[in-house]
């Protein structure tokens, strides 16, 4: 038996046949549970939305506004799930307005918030049909190949290294021997 507040399954109208997760309901509820739970509670909420937007990325499209507004938050746990949860949407067609409102970021203050943006913007390249959002991406890693936390720096350095562009060259030549340990090329 389970509980009423418990995310229940129902019949996907688009095929008819597969189960989807709850629908409206247990999306609204995940997205208060990003705003109001505490950390653990977030980070789980964070987990089960992903897990929606992979299976059911209409359902899950409903649920970038709340992540957009909670990107812009005060809060800075709010921010992060935020950006973190953003980096798994792999829908080719809101890539770039997803890159566009994670780009600023990239200059925050806190290191986390500037690795989580990291990762999800990489997470999002693939997606890229526009090639200009694609090349902002690249500058931001490249501005990061000189960011204070050698985390940053040995991730920019990486993907720089792995996407192939050669204005990163002079960049990641200068982090050779980096005095952090990750960071080497």
């Amino acid at each position: 038996m389970s509980s009423p507040d418990a995310p229940q399954l129902s019949q996907n109208e688009t095929t008819g046949s597969e189960p989807r997760l709850g629908g409206d309901t247990a999306l609204l509820q995940i997205l208060a549970a990003l705003r109001d739970a505490p950390s653990s509670g977030r980070a789980n909420a964070g987990r089960a939305l992903v897990e929606i937007m992979e299976r059911d990325p209409d359902l899950g499209h409903q649920a970038i506004p709340e992540l957009r507004d909670l990107l812009d938050s005060a809060r800075i746990d709010h921010r992060i799930i935020a950006a973190w949860v953003l980096g798994h949407v792999a829908q080719s067609d809101i890539a770039a307005e997803l890159v566009t409102s994670l780009l600023p970021h990239m200059r925050a203050r806190s290191t986390t918030m500037r690795w989580i943006t990291l990762n999800s913007l990489i997470r999002l390249i693939p997606h890229l049909a526009d090639e200009e959002v694609r090349q902002a991406i690249i500058n931001e890693m490249i501005y990061a190949i000189d960011d204070s936390a050698a985390l940053i720096r040995d991730i920019s350095i990486r993907a720089l290294g792995f996407i192939g562009d050669e204005r990163a060259i002079p960049g990641m030549r200068e982090h050779l021997s980096d005095p952090a340990e990750p960071v080497s090329v």
